[in-house]
């Protein structure tokens, strides 16, 4: 009963004073900044060379060094139609391959785009608004409609929510979260206003895990090969 009773002041606490600012500052250095992973930079000649690590790509390529040495000692006659035809559909599947990478690259990208920028957090009992970078694990932040979660958060008692979480589960209907439920970074709040706890941010946060997803996903054969 002790320890429940020192839950609730504490929660209690937290919903009218928040954190200070240099309990955020501590929290935030080890954690670090509230912001999905960065992404792989890769320059357009490895992006290429990604295209011609597979072993079938360098067995057509030893096909196309055979088929023009026997072209050249059989007296280069005519054109190397072999050759020309395997070098062709290598062209062709290098290019489905650097269009599968820049998918995946757009839809990072984009994926950043939806991480709010800015949020409105209980500090030292002020609401202030400060940058989603900096917001840490025990900030109290207010959310209302038109709002995107700028971090894996729960609503306080008695505040009731309809989210659409669309953007990582794909269901189209929204869903009700009220207390006991989380409300996922990045997701879109359609109805409701209150005070939320911030559980998990940055990559450890569900827009941080869902972008290493896709900087972890290595492309998958094409139709081609």
């Amino acid at each position: 009963e002790g320890r429940t009773a020192r839950a609730c002041d504490r929660r209690s606490t937290m919903v009218t004073q928040g954190l200070t600012p240099r309990d955020a500052a501590e929290r935030l250095a080890p954690d670090g900044p509230n912001a999905p992973p960065p992404p792989r930079r890769v320059g357009p000649f490895a992006r290429l060379g990604h295209q011609f690590r597979d072993t079938l790509v360098r067995l057509l390529l030893a096909a196309i060094a055979l088929d023009l040495i026997v072209w050249v000692t059989e007296g280069a006659v005519g054109w190397p139609v072999e050759a020309i035809s395997i070098a062709l559909v290598m062209t062709l599947n290098a290019g489905l391959g650097l269009v599968q990478e820049l998918r995946s690259e757009r839809a990072r990208a984009h994926l950043d785009e939806l991480a709010a920028p800015w949020s409105w957090v209980l500090r030292d009992g002020e609401l202030t608004r400060v940058a989603a970078r900096t917001l840490v694990v025990g900030d109290v932040i207010r959310l209302e409609s038109g709002d995107r979660a700028p971090a894996d958060t729960r609503p306080f008692a008695d505040t009731d929510f309809l989210v659409d979480e669309s953007l990582l589960t794909g269901e189209s209907v929204p869903v009700p979260r009220g207390h006991t439920d989380e409300i996922a970074a990045g997701c879109l709040v359609l109805r409701g206003a209150g005070l939320l706890e911030v559980l998990r941010t940055g990559p450890r946060s569900a827009l941080g895990r869902l972008a290493h997803l896709i900087d972890s996903t290595t492309p998958q054969p094409t139709p081609l090969e």
